[in-house]
């Protein structure tokens, strides 16, 4: 993959709390949420990009 770029869109605010929700049980970010399910769509995604990219806390 290439360098990573910004993309922003508008999405329905229940959907916004949907996800922030299935992030924090999941323990991970909305972009990974959202990253793994673009790939399971059929769009190729490098496997490094489908996880938190946060630094880990102490």
């Amino acid at each position: 993959m290439g360098q990573a770029e910004t993309i922003q869109i508008k999405v329905p605010s229940s959907l916004k709390r949907a996800l922030a929700l299935k992030a924090a049980e999941q323990r991970t970010t909305m972009r990974a949420l959202v990253l793994k399910a673009l790939a399971e769509a059929g769009y190729e995604i490098a496997d490094g990009e489908l996880h938190d990219k946060r630094k880990l806390q102490r």
